[in-house]
C-alpha cells in the first residue's frame, strides 16, 4: 500500500479483551498483524485470566516487534467482564478509529483498510460496518451481511443481533458521544451497545468486502468472562432475560421521534418485550406489571399488534395470567409458522425465476 504524504493515515485502535485465551489468542493477534493497514495499535485487556493468555501475548509481541508501525499495550485488571475490559481498552487507546475484536475471533487481512478507506470517503458516516462469517463455515455470514436503512437496522437489531463485536468500524468521536458498554450487564453487552450506536448515528454505511471472522466451534467455554450464549439455554435464564429486557429499554429511550413515530419499529419493540416477558412468567413466574403493560399500550397503540396486545392485556387485568401468556404463546407459534412458510415460498420463487 502506497503512503503519500498527502493521503490521510489516521492511527486505528483494535480493542480486544482476553480471558484464558492461551490457546486462541495467537491466531486472533496475526490475524492483526496480517492487516494490510498501518498505523495499527492493538490494546489487550487481560481480564483476570488464570492460564498464561498474558505470557503469550506478549511472547507474540517480541516476535513481532520489528513492525515500528504496530504498537501493542497489554493491560492487566482484575476479573471485571468483557464489557468493563472493552471500556478500560477504549480508555487506554488513542487511536481516532476503533475497532473491537473478541480474543478467539479473526480479521481478512484487508477488513480494517477497507473500512477505514470507506470512512474517509464518507466524513459523514458515524461508522460503517461489513459481513462476519462463521471461522468454521465460511460461507455462512449470519451478521452484517447486507445494507441495510437506519430504520431497518434499528428495527432488526429488536430481535436479532445483527452486527457482531467486530463487525463496525467506529469513529472515536462518535463513541465519546456514547456511555460506552453497560457494566452492569451478565450477557447481551454487545447487543445493547449496538442498539445505541445505531439510534444514537446520524449515518452509517457498509463495506461488503470487509469481512470478519466469528469463532463458534468452542461452545460452553468462557469466551472473555462469561459465557458464550446458547440461546435455546439462556432464554430461560434470568440474566439473559433483564439484559434483554435492558437492551429493549434502551431501543426506546434512544430513538428519535421519527423512529418511534414507524408502526413496525413500534410494534416490533412491544413483540419482542412480550416474549421476553411470557418466559419470565413461564419459567420464573414473574408476571407483567401495570406501569409495563400502560408503556406497551401507549407503544401498541396505531400498529398491528394493538390488537392482539389489548387480548392480552385484557386477560391479565382480570387474573386469567396462565391463559393470557397461552393466547400469546399461541399467537407467537402462528406468526413464526407463517413467517416460516412465507420465507420458504420466497427462496422458492427467487430460485426459479
Amino acid at each position: 500500500m502506497s503512503k503519500g504524504q498527502s493521503e490521510p493515515h489516521p492511527l486505528v485502535s483494535i480493542i480486544v479483551p482476553a480471558y484464558n485465551r492461551a490457546d486462541l489468542i495467537d491466531s486472533t493477534l496475526n490475524s492483526i498483524c496480517r492487516q494490510t493497514w498501518r498505523p495499527l495499535e492493538v490494546v489487550v485487556v487481560d481480564d483476570g485470566s488464570t492460564d498464561d493468555t498474558v505470557e503469550r501475548v506478549r511472547s507474540w509481541f517480541r516476535q513481532v516487534q520489528q513492525e515500528s508501525d504496530l504498537d501493542v499495550q497489554v493491560i492487566c485488571q482484575d476479573n471485571a467482564g468483557a464489557p468493563t475490559a472493552r471500556n478500560r481498552g477504549l480508555a487506554e487507546s488513542g487511536g481516532d478509529f476503533i475497532l473491537f475484536l473478541d480474543s478467539d475471533d479473526e480479521l481478512h487481512s484487508e477488513k480494517v483498510e477497507k473500512q477505514v478507506r470507506a470512512l474517509i470517503a464518507n466524513p459523514s458516516w458515524d461508522f460503517c460496518y461489513g459481513p462476519v462469517s462463521i471461522l468454521e463455515d465460511r460461507d455462512r455470514v449470519p451478521y452484517g451481511y447486507k445494507s441495510l436503512s437506519k430504520i431497518e437496522a434499528a428495527t432488526r437489531q429488536l430481535s436479532w443481533p445483527f452486527f457482531t463485536i467486530m463487525g463496525p468500524l467506529i469513529r472515536r468521536t462518535t463513541l465519546t458521544s456514547m456511555d460506552g458498554f453497560n457494566e452492569s450487564l451478565p450477557c447481551c453487552q454487545d447487543w445493547e451497545f449496538h442498539t445505541r450506536l445505531v439510534l444514537s448515528s446520524d449515518a452509517f454505511g457498509y463495506v461488503p468486502g470487509a469481512l470478519a471472522y466469528y469463532r463458534q466451534g468452542d461452545i460452553g467455554r468462557s469466551r472473555i468472562s462469561t459465557g458464550r450464549r446458547n440461546r435455546k439455554y439462556e432464554l430461560s435464564r434470568k440474566p439473559y432475560l433483564r439484559a434483554r429486557l435492558i437492551q429493549l429499554r434502551s431501543a426506546w429511550q434512544h430513538a428519535s421521534g421519527e423512529i418511534r413515530n414507524t408502526g413496525g419499529y413500534r410494534s416490533e419493540l412491544v413483540w419482542q418485550t412480550l416474549r421476553i416477558m411470557k418466559c419470565r412468567f413461564l419459567v420464573h413466574g414473574k408476571n407483567i406489571g401495570e406501569e409495563s403493560r400502560s408503556a406497551l399500550c401507549r407503544i401498541a397503540q396505531g400498529t398491528k399488534i394493538a390488537v392482539p396486545f389489548s387480548v392480552l392485556n385484557f386477560l391479565i387485568k382480570r387474573g386469567f395470567h396462565q391463559v393470557a401468556w397461552f393466547f400469546f404463546a399461541l399467537a407467537e407459534w402462528v406468526y413464526y409458522r407463517i413467517a416460516g412458510i412465507l420465507g420458504r415460498f420466497s427462496r422458492m420463487a427467487r430460485m426459479w425465476f
